[in-house]
C-alpha cells in the first residue's frame, strides 16, 4: 500500500471516529437541546488550538455504560 493509500484511509478513519456514537447519538443529542462533545470542544477552544490524541484509542473497563457499547474499529 502508498503511503498516499494509507493516509487517506487514516483521515477516513478519522472522520467516522469524530462522529462519536454515529448519527442516532448525533440525532439523540440534538433532541435533548445539547451539543456534542465535538461542538463544544470548537466553541471551547480557540480555532486550531485544538489536537485530538489517542482518537483510535479503544475503551477499557469503567464500570460505566460504555463498558457494553462497542467502539468503532479502525478498519
Amino acid at each position: 500500500m502508498e503511503m498516499k493509500d494509507e493516509v487517506a484511509r487514516l483521515e477516513s478513519v478519522k472522520e467516522r471516529l469524530s462522529q462519536g456514537g454515529g448519527p442516532e447519538a448525533i440525532k439523540k443529542q440534538r433532541a435533548a437541546g445539547k451539543l456534542t462533545a465535538w461542538e463544544r470542544m470548537e466553541l471551547l477552544f480557540d480555532p486550531g488550538t485544538f489536537q485530538e490524541l489517542d482518537l483510535m484509542a479503544k475503551s477499557f473497563r469503567t464500570g460505566f455504560e460504555i463498558d457494553s457499547k462497542e467502539t468503532p474499529e479502525m478498519q
